[in-house]
């Protein structure tokens, strides 16, 4: 048994073993250093600075860097000196300062290798060669500029010919387009102006190059742009205000940003001036910029128009406390902000509510102010607007009603001082209530009414912010009396129009059996029927009950096929 088990314990060894020897070793494919010499430059009386750029890094750690100098001393003898960067390597360029480099005795051109040693391995970048310059040049101090600017640089430039030429250098690359420029006549200095293809926050080196020589350093910028002044000073609220200028972006290797009164906001080339002044008041700005460096304020400031004091507009003559009113102002919202939470509209002290609607009358619900003539006020975050059409304010008076009697179910009216198309709830003594839009100061309402008497108990209109308001009234109107005396013809089939002799019949109800109908009324407010088809031939008695009384015909009406 236990040779079995030390069996089966071999086998399983062999399989994990043949098992870990299948799986496929990674192999860590490093790549090496990149390096570049560039060509040495001048910077005149401080020396020479020797240039190593380093392309690409791993991981392997650097452990010494620095430049091979090979002087040239002829018949193929050279002179080779160790030029160590103390500076630690980093990715971009490396340089080294050094001082009293002239052209060797043989005349031959130097030739210069940068180099980076790891722990294991030793890189070289390629070979330059190089004569020193014969220009002389006092190079221009580290400065701000802006595009276009002309920049001046003093030296020995006597030497220099047509095949010298200015270039733009920043950390990555030398622009392939020269910069064009002029000598004086004594050649002393050099000008060239700022290329207007920088944009702010540019960091460039302006060199003077000649493949004969190493280059020439002239100058160290940061690029500045500018904003232009606006071209109008004068704008609404609602507007859009554009930013132009000279080297600007909205994405810059620098911070510029737009102040506008006391808000400073990254530039864009456009903005809402309503965000610009969100959180400020006045009606005058002050506009300007920072660069990064200064803060430049033009001399006028922005002024807001102001809309007029008649902008705002009342189409009723006089609103009731609480009410709702049609009003004109779409144009107001160009200048001011009327957003709820940026405004507040007053009358007479009191909150009201004012909404504009496009495609419709605006409409201003007032609160429940006292009798009087107010203007409508308007106080926002930027500055309060006044009107000069004031609104007068009277309680709502129903004065009287037509005269009767009435025939039942006529159209009656209810006068008082109404608003032009304002809805009111007419509430009548039996309970009922009707809506109704007031047209030339008056309501018209129907005198439905199972009595002698048409009543008015209460008037009242509301609004989308305010409860009801009612007024207790008692307007009556007299209905006339209901006489019934006979019908005509007194047979006939389904088709037969039944004329239903007397007055006051409308709104009543006709009782044939059991049957309940309801008579027409023509122009000429004559009462009639015809038999409905669920009505079987035979002899009926024709009833009617208005105003709580019963009319019934002595005719009989016989109904035939």
């Amino acid at each position: 048994m236990k040779r079995i088990i030390a069996i089966i314990a071999a086998i399983c060894l062999l399989i994990s073993c043949k098992k870990s020897n299948t799986e496929p070793e990674v192999e860590v494919i490093q790549k090496g250093i990149e390096l570049e010499t560039l060509v040495p430059e001048s910077l005149g009386s401080q020396g020479t600075k020797l240039l190593g750029r380093i392309l690409a890094l791993n991981s392997e750690k650097i452990t010494e860097h620095g430049f091979m100098l090979i002087t040239s001393k002829g018949l193929g003898a050279a002179d080779t000196t160790w030029l160590k960067i103390i500076d630690q390597a980093v990715a971009g360029n490396n340089s080294l300062l050094i001082k009293n480099l002239t052209i060797p005795p043989s005349g031959q051109a130097f030739r210069l290798q940068y180099y980076v040693q790891t722990k294991d391995k030793k890189y070289w970048a390629n070979t330059t060669e190089f004569l020193p310059t014969p220009i002389k040049v006092k190079a221009l101090a580290d400065s701000k500029v802006t595009i276009g600017q002309q920049l001046t640089v003093t030296g020995d430039f006597a030497k220099i010919d047509d095949t010298f030429r200015i270039y733009m250098r920043s950390q990555s690359s030398i622009a392939a387009d020269p910069v064009p420029y002029t000598l004086n006549a004594n050649k002393t200095s050099i000008s060239f102006a700022v290329p207007h293809n920088l944009k702010h926050g540019n960091e460039i080196d302006f060199i003077l190059a000649d493949n004969r020589f190493m280059s020439s350093f002239l100058a160290k910028v940061s690029v500045i742009g500018t904003l232009s002044p606006p071209e109008t000073y004068e704008f609404n609220y609602s507007d859009i205000i554009r930013f132009y200028g000279q080297g600007l972006s909205s994405n810059t290797d620098a911070p510029f940003q737009i102040i506008i009164g006391n808000k400073v906001l990254p530039y864009s080339v456009e903005y809402h001036l309503s965000d610009l002044l969100s959180g400020q008041r006045g009606k005058e700005f002050r506009i300007g910029y920072f660069n990064g460096a200064d803060t430049i304020i033009f001399p006028k400031k922005i002024k807001l128009n102001i809309p007029s004091e008649s902008a705002f507009q009342f189409y009723n003559t006089f609103a009731h406390p609480g009410s709702t009113l049609r009003v004109d102002a779409a144009n107001l919202d160009q200048y001011l902000p009327l957003s709820w939470d940026k405004s507040k509209v007053n009358l007479a002290g009191k909150i009201a509510q004012l909404q504009i609607l496009w495609g419709q009358d605006d409409n201003l619900t007032i609160g429940n102010v006292a009798e009087g003539s107010y203007p409508i006020e308007i106080l926002t975050d930027l500055y309060n607007y006044t009107s000069t059409q004031k609104l007068r304010v009277e309680k709502l008076k129903p004065t009287g009603i037509s005269t009767g009697p009435v025939e039942p179910m006529a159209l009656i009216k209810v006068f008082g001082n109404f608003m032009e198309g304002q809805r009111y709830t007419v509430v009548e003594k039996n309970g009922y209530t009707y809506d109704n839009i007031a047209r030339n100061g008056s309501l018209e309402v129907y005198a439905v009414s199972n009595t002698k008497e048409f009543q008015i108990v209460k008037i009242g209109y509301s609004s989308d912010w305010n409860p009801p308001t009612w007024i207790d009234t008692d307007l009556k109107v007299a209905i006339k009396s209901t006489t019934f005396t006979g019908i005509s013809p007194l047979s006939g089939n389904y088709s037969t129009k039944i004329s239903l002799q007397g007055q006051g019949l409308r709104g009543a109800t006709v009782h044939i059996g059991e049957n309940v109908l309801f008579p027409s009324i023509d122009d000429y407010g004559n009462a009639y029927l015809y038999m409905p088809m669920y009505i079987l031939p035979g002899k009926y008695k024709i009833s009617i009950f208005q105003n709580g009384e019963w009319f019934t015909s002595e005719q009989f009406f016989e109904l035939k096929y």
